[in-house]
């Protein structure tokens, strides 16, 4: 009975997948799968505390299998070709394109519900843990292509657009450390060297928090370390440039820095 009741729990979990994936909302649509498998196995004979405990066991396995394929993956290479163009500097080209590729992620949402942005599963669910709001899980492209618009509209001096583009990504996307050190670079730009370090801060942060936001811990470091030279924290910049090449030593920029804070420390005061 155990193994033909595992393999009916399997087939009912993978319909619900069908059902509910790819646009999985988490928090009541959570409590309603779970009733569903578990008045379902109180009607193959299961005890309540069982009957329990194999619905959150289903409930973590949907779970698992619905979010592998995030709202709109699909527009990533639209997303890539963008990046392709900001990095050979076709500005006028990339801005077209993000435009494009941004206006239809937004197409794909929810209006009734919130949306959030998510590098990976494990993001999602570290993310969600205590939570109990209903979202929708935007693919990562669209936080990136908010971020190209962000890139390029401080590269044409529109700094204030910069900003607001900036506050939008942080609602999307409250885990990504990019956003936070665009922010950070925004801010350094308009000479708002508190707001830029405080960002840089929390881009470090983020970093720290998240597996997926790792590779930017050092970028974050180097970023505090800039904002602190022009506080003139200089020897809180240099511990943070320190630690940055212990992650990533060789860095050209950090050893630049560091010359440049042992040039500050020869000049007469």
């Amino acid at each position: 009975m155990a193994g033909a009741l595992e393999t009916w729990v399997h087939s009912l979990v993978n319909a619900l997948r069908r059902s509910f994936a790819p646009s999985w909302k988490l928090g009541p649509a959570t409590k309603v799968l779970a009733s569903i498998i578990a008045a379902a196995l109180w009607s193959h004979g299961l005890g309540a505390s069982a009957a329990e405990e194999a619905a959150k066991q289903s409930v973590t396995t949907h779970f698992s299998l619905a979010t592998e394929a995030a709202k709109g993956a699909e527009l990533r290479p639209k997303v890539n070709a963008a990046a392709a163009n900001i990095k050979a500097r076709r500005f006028v080209e990339a801005q077209a394109m993000a435009d494009a590729v941004c206006a239809q992620y937004e197409a794909l949402f929810d209006r009734g519900t919130t949306q959030y942005s998510f590098a990976t599963l494990d993001d999602l669910v570290e993310f969600s843990q205590g939570r109990s709001e209903a979202f929708e899980w935007i693919d990562w492209g669209y936080t990136e292509c908010l971020s190209q618009k962000m890139f390029i509209a401080a590269e044409n001096g529109r700094f204030e657009l910069a900003l607001s583009l900036s506050v939008r990504i942080a609602e999307l996307a409250p885990i990504s450390a990019g956003a936070a050190l665009e922010r950070g670079y925004v801010f350094n730009l308009l000479k708002q060297y508190d707001n830029a370090l405080f960002a840089y801060a929390h881009a470090h942060e983020l970093a720290l928090k998240y597996k997926s936001q790792r590779p930017l811990l050092a970028a974050s470091l180097r970023g505090m370390g800039v904002a602190l030279i022009d506080l003139k924290r200089l020897d809180e910049a240099l511990a943070s440039f320190d630690e940055s090449l212990r992650l990533e030593p060789g860095n050209r920029v950090a050893l630049h820095e560091l010359d440049y804070i042992r040039q500050l420390r020869r000049e007469p005061k």
